[in-house]
This record gives C-alpha cells, sequence and structure tokens, in this order.
C-alpha cells in the first residue's frame, strides 16, 4: 500500500544525522544502515549507502542523471 501523500518521506533519524553530518564536511564517506525502510531525499545525492539486505551489505551510490539534447544543453 503506498503511503499518503499527506505525510513527508520516512528517513530514519541516525541517517539523517549522518548525512547532514557528512554534507559538512569535504571528505566522502560510505555510511552503513539497516534502515531499509528509509525514503531517498535530495540531501543523499552524492553518497555511497551500504544498505543491509538481511544477508549482507550491498553499496548505492546515489547521483542524478543529466541529459542532453541536441543542442547540448543540460535539462
Amino acid at each position: 500500500m503506498p503511503r499518503s501523500l499527506k505525510k513527508n518521506p520516512f528517513v530514519a533519524n541516525h541517517l539523517l544525522r549522518k548525512i547532514n553530518m557528512l554534507n559538512t564536511k569535504a571528505e566522502k564517506e560510505i555510511i552503513i544502515t539497516w534502515s531499509r525502510a528509509s525514503t531517498i531525499i535530495p540531501t543523499m545525492i552524492g553518497h555511497t549507502i551500504a544498505i543491509h539486505n538481511g544477508k549482507e551489505h550491498f553499496f548505492i551510490f546515489f547521483f542524478i542523471k543529466k541529459k542532453w539534447n541536441n543542442n547540448f544543453n543540460i535539462h
């Protein structure tokens, strides 16, 4: 069942704190989490997050795919 549109997207508090802390730093680190219910939010772009699937952690890198048109402009 989809989440109600009235509610905000769910992100675990500890995960949100780690991402905000890394956004203030210049260096990149891998964030390890067991929170699979968290929603991807724009502050996660550019980070690598290791999510536990019940057996092991698998790494996901969040990025924005840019599309070029015929005039070589980015959309």
